[in-house]
């Protein structure tokens, strides 16, 4: 039978506190399991949006630049390095948020949980600038 309508999926990691500078780091890194308890031998999904919140911002960054890949490395992208404005808080210009609206089909074959993994690397876009990356979540839709 085939499968009718859409399932919408998310990996949310909180609690995070992972320094963020102005380059990429296998060091600072978050991997994100998409496809967590799969059994089959082939997945496909849209990814949808990825958000990232991020507090203690230094040196007035205006955006985060992310990097979607297959391995821990980050040598293998899935998404390419996509920039976005980082919007501060209303009442804490310290504090803020990313939106990566993604809309790309992924598809890869699936042999163990690990292959499910993909990793989220980030930075900041502006020299000497920094912030913490709390909170990341990944919205898949299959």
């Amino acid at each position: 039978m085939a499968k009718v309508g859409s399932f919408v999926n998310n990996d949310v990691h909180s609690g995070l506190t992972i320094a963020c500078s102005d380059s990429y780091s296998t060091a600072r890194r978050q991997a994100l399991n998409i496809w967590s308890g799969s059994t089959v031998a082939y997945k496909g999904s849209i990814l949808g949006a990825l958000y990232i919140h991020v507090d203690t911002i230094a040196g007035a960054p205006t955006g985060i630049t992310v990097r979607l890949t297959r391995d821990a490395a980050g040598d293998i992208p899935v998404i390419g390095d996509t920039t976005a404005t980082l919007s501060l808080g209303v009442t804490t210009a310290t504090e803020g948020n990313v939106t990566y609206k993604l809309d790309v089909p992924y598809f890869h074959t699936v042999s163990s949980v690990a292959e499910g993994t993909l990793y989220v690397f980030f930075k900041t876009n502006v020299a000497a600038s920094t912030c913490n990356v709390k909170r990341i979540e990944l919205v898949t839709v299959e």
